[in-house]
């Protein structure tokens, strides 16, 4: 069974929840402060799915990501001048 929930990154932050799965298709310089903070709503084992990101920004997006302790990137995926970055939760 899954409940979806559409809703902006304040209102997340506000509920006590942790999801299963975390999408964000917004650009990289939303992206990268989001992946800072966002480990705390996502269960262990649970999936951080970003898109929207032009490719110049990649690099930057991958090493935000990366220096936070809580999540692993298992998946990078292109798509002509845009990329998708997924990770997971430990």
């Amino acid at each position: 069974r899954m409940r979806t929930i559409l809703s902006s990154w304040t209102a997340v932050t506000h509920r006590n929840n942790e999801f299963d799965v975390v999408t964000a298709n917004i650009l990289a310089d939303v992206i990268m402060p989001l992946s800072k903070e966002i480990a705390q709503h996502i269960k262990h084992g649970g999936v951080f799915i970003t898109s929207g990101i032009i490719d110049m920004k990649e690099e930057a997006v991958k090493k935000t990501i990366m220096e936070n302790p809580e999540f692993d990137i298992v998946d990078v995926s292109h798509q002509g001048d845009w990329v998708s970055i997924t990770a997971v939760r430990r």
